[in-house]
């Protein structure tokens, strides 16, 4: 009897484990598809390319160049065609990767408001459907 007792919570702690394991693997799909996982290579990047471009002395420049909209924008323009490769290649990977952040984030607000379970109209009478 104690035999099988030893059996039965061996094949319990497996079952823990394989849920555990299969938990994990769930929890790195929603990350990986959520918009966390966006915000974090967005702050990857503008971290990593901070050791290469001072983001403070940019901003300050584009302050002093103008006050409209298109004198700034034609200030760091400019300084986009004149710069070096690697500046070049930060500032498209954080432009992108902010884009599409902001394109997931603003398309998860807009089927956030999809309930459930949805109702439709069949013959004059109201049938509720599952999605």
């Amino acid at each position: 009897m104690d035999n099988i007792r030893k059996e039965f919570d061996y094949c319990a702690d497996d079952l823990s484990a394989f849920k555990k394991r299969i938990m994990y693997r769930i929890y790195c799909i929603w990350f990986l598809r959520s918009a966390y996982s966006k915000m974090a290579l967005f702050a990857l990047f503008f971290i990593v390319s901070s050791l290469y471009i001072s983001f403070p002395s940019v901003i300050k420049n584009a302050m002093l160049s103008g006050v409209s909209f298109g004198e700034i924008f034609g200030f760091l323009f400019s300084n986009f065609l004149i710069a070096d490769l690697v500046a070049k290649f930060f500032a498209v990977i954080i432009a992108f990767t902010a884009g599409y952040a902001a394109w997931d984030v603003a398309k998860k607000i807009k089927y956030s408001h999809i309930p459930t379970i949805a109702t439709r109209f069949i013959g004059g009478r109201r049938v509720a459907e599952v999605n």
